[in-house]
């Protein structure tokens, strides 16, 4: 928890001014499937029109799909449940607990579950105007396996700038569309702290010279750095059948 130290203290530097008001962070993380389903459905069924091969999802992007269904007449009674499953995770909250218990798996999944036998969350949420906004989520972990009892996943602080979004934190990323497993960058091991800038709708250009053989998309840029005593167990040389 030392390394992290210096990181938390700028994060809950930048948070603690912003601190007036709840609202809805500017990212809706990965590791909610019930969330990522109804999502999906709504994209196959086109009554959203948005990539979903990379989580976390901007809350921008997820707003903008809907006024845009309900301004179209996309959303029927068929499709009203999932859309107001999406607008509760999109509604402001402030402080929120957790706890957790159970057996951890070491083959995870996108749902996210306790990475230890027993956990005890914290999460509080800030936001400044539309510009700024900030995450910070603690977990107490029982008898962990790496020794960090006190854990930063998924805290972060996000800046918008246009259509850009600059982040730094802890974020679960999840890329493809398979939900057990991703051969790209998945939440099976703990996320570490990075710098992201993302498009935070993925509308196309504006400009006809940025737009050029320009696929649309969220586009996302990431810059990581892991632990220096971070290891990897050795990997057998061969498997004798």
């Amino acid at each position: 928890m030392r390394r992290h130290l210096p990181c938390l203290i700028a994060l809950a530097s930048l948070a603690l001014p912003i601190a007036a008001r709840a609202a809805s962070p500017a990212w809706v993380d990965a590791g909610d499937a019930t969330l990522r389903a109804a999502v999906e459905r709504l994209v196959d069924e086109r009554v959203f029109n948005l990539p979903l091969m990379s989580w976390p999802i901007a809350a921008a992007e997820l707003r903008t799909a809907i006024d845009a269904a309900r301004r179209d007449g996309r959303v029927g009674p068929a499709q009203e449940p999932l859309v107001s499953r999406i607008e509760a995770a999109l509604a402001p909250a402030r402080r929120e607990w957790s706890a957790a218990a159970g057996d951890p798996s070491d083959l995870r999944v996108f749902e996210d579950a306790p990475r230890e036998s027993g956990e005890i969350g914290f999460r509080q949420s800030w936001r400044d105007s539309e510009r700024v906004a900030a995450v910070l989520r603690l977990r107490a972990a029982l008898d962990p396996a790496d020794g960090q009892h006190l854990r930063p996943d998924g805290s972060h602080v996000a800046a918008r700038a246009g259509n850009w979004l600059a982040s730094a934190g802890w974020q679960d990323r999840w890329w493809g569309g398979g939900s057990e497993g991703s051969l790209q960058l998945s939440s099976n091991a703990r996320p570490v702290f990075a710098f992201s800038l993302d498009r935070e709708t993925s509308r196309p250009f504006e400009s006809k010279i940025w737009a050029i053989r320009r696929a649309p998309g969220a586009s996302p840029r990431t810059v990581s750095s892991t632990d220096r005593s971070s290891s990897c167990p050795p990997m057998p040389r061969s498997i004798d059948s």
